[in-house]
């Protein structure tokens, strides 16, 4: 990865992306990114990569990776034909777009260079800033644009994230959590438009939907690691949840993740995660920021689960790297049986 320049200059904590009321905050934040670079350029113009170039590798290979490889045809539409439409028409997609395609050149750019992490900062922060006043508005007639900029937000979010441990940061900085807080945004700006009764193409309705196998069998796609993984997981079911349960905490939905993953296709799990983690209370995000040691035991058995979608290049070793972190912050020997679950898969992947 890119080493910054200024790494380990402080980084002011990230805020959500809308506020507890769904209105989106004056103050917010650019999209996960260390804060105004002396380095960041501050016009297109100064990039040395192209919006043609950017929409070009959107379309021949940014669309491929998340729309390709799936028998659902719904969600191949809406990489390869819907979000290139509305950025036609909406500024706010277009710049998610182009930021999407920056970070998926610079990660895969070999040697690294700086320029396409340049070009990600740039319309990475404008993407938000126009974004967030699209949102505000919440026209009907925009419905669509911020349904897809949600998405864009929540995959950016991750790609962020991947950039970030590459450059040396670790859960110790506030930076790192950033994503959450815009997982949380996400959330809100989905249910604000469903709840509103605003008019959605029924394809994207149709993709919002989860795809639920027949007879309770796993998806017969994915790589053998990611069939044995899944195997780990559906094993361990139930001592993980019982183990987890002795932390006296409300862990929501992960207790009853397992069961999902068996029943939706291999496309859904990331959406069935971060489903998971959107919906905790958002007190236990501050308790991971703090590095709260029953937090991050709870966050270690999200990531065992993560490490499915490794393969997906905006997560890459997201869960790997993550319970690294995690294992060597919690030594409690009452969070030994909790962490022995996640700690037990990286050896049993092989995949340290």
């Amino acid at each position: 990865m890119c080493v910054y320049p200024e790494h380990g200059k402080e980084v002011p904590p990230s805020k959500p992306l809308l506020k507890p009321n769904g209105a989106v905050p004056e103050d917010i934040s650019p999209v996960p990114s260390i804060e105004s670079p002396p380095y960041m350029v501050s016009s297109s113009s100064e990039l040395e990569v192209s919006e043609t170039e950017l929409a070009q590798c959107y379309l021949a290979h940014v669309s491929n990776s998340f729309g390709s490889g799936t028998d659902r045809p719904e969600r191949d539409w809406v990489w390869h034909v819907h979000i290139p439409s509305l950025a036609l028409c909406f500024p706010a997609v277009r710049d998610g777009m182009y930021t999407l395609a920056a970070m998926f050149m610079h990660f895969s750019e070999r040697p690294c260079t700086s320029k396409f992490v340049d070009a990600a900062n740039f319309y990475g922060t404008r993407f938000v800033e126009t974004s967030r006043k699209q949102l505000a508005r919440l026209e009907p007639s925009e419905s669509d644009a911020n349904l897809v900029c949600a998405r864009l937000l929540f995959v950016l979010g991750l790609a962020f994230h991947r950039e970030f441990r590459g450059t040396g940061f670790q859960y110790s900085d506030p930076i790192m959590w950033s994503w959450m807080h815009l997982l949380s945004g996400v959330k809100t700006i989905q249910q604000g438009i469903l709840q509103s009764g605003q008019a959605i193409h029924p394809t994207i309705l149709l993709d919002m939907t989860r795809h639920l196998l027949p007879n309770d069998e796993s998806s017969k796609d994915g790589t053998l690691e990611f069939h044995l993984h899944m195997a780990y997981i559906r094993e361990t079911q139930h001592e993980r949840s019982a183990a987890l349960r002795t932390l006296a905490l409300n862990i929501g939905m992960l207790d009853e993740i397992p069961q999902q993953l068996q029943l939706v296709d291999r496309e859904d799990v990331i959406r069935v995660l971060g489903a998971c983690l959107a919906s905790m209370h958002r007190g236990f995000l501050d308790m991971l920021e703090q590095l709260h040691h029953v937090a991050l035991a709870i966050y270690a058995h999200w990531l065992l689960m993560l490490m499915l979608m490794e393969d997906l290049w905006v997560v890459d070793d997201m869960g790997r790297a993550g319970l690294d972190q995690v294992l060597s912050t919690v030594h409690e020997p009452e969070m030994e049986h909790v962490l022995s679950f996640p700690r037990k898969a990286l050896t049993y992947l092989r995949i340290v």
